[in-house]
């Protein structure tokens, strides 16, 4: 996962994915609690387990994209392996102490 880190805020960036857990890491001001879900976004093949494996995914609640996350997150078991493929644009967090320190903010997921 080539995330290009500390680079450009809102770049837009493409890569595969696996689905992960929901979580409840808020640190870009670009996607607030009130307005976002956060989940996991695996390095494909990988649990999650690791915090090398992983960077913040936030889907803005009600959309298409969060829709077909959550779709997504009921068969996690078929899709972790081999990723899903995900475009969105990346974010730096404020705070740097993540081993990714990095959101990126879905705008659009495709199982290709």
């Amino acid at each position: 996962m080539d995330l290009n880190l500390q680079a450009e805020p809102g770049r837009p960036i493409a890569f595969k994915t696996g689905v992960g857990d929901t979580k409840t890491v808020f640190e870009l001001t670009e996607a607030l609690r009130t307005d976002y879900v956060c989940h996991q976004l695996l390095v494909p093949g990988s649990t999650g387990t690791s915090t090398m494996d992983f960077v913040y995914g936030y889907f803005l609640k009600g959309s298409p994209e969060h829709k077909i996350f959550d779709d997504w997150i009921k068969k996690k078991d078929m899709t972790w392996k081999d990723g899903v493929a995900m475009k969105g644009r990346a974010f730096d967090f404020a705070k740097q102490s993540y081993t990714h320190p990095i959101g990126i903010i879905a705008d659009e997921l495709s199982k290709k």
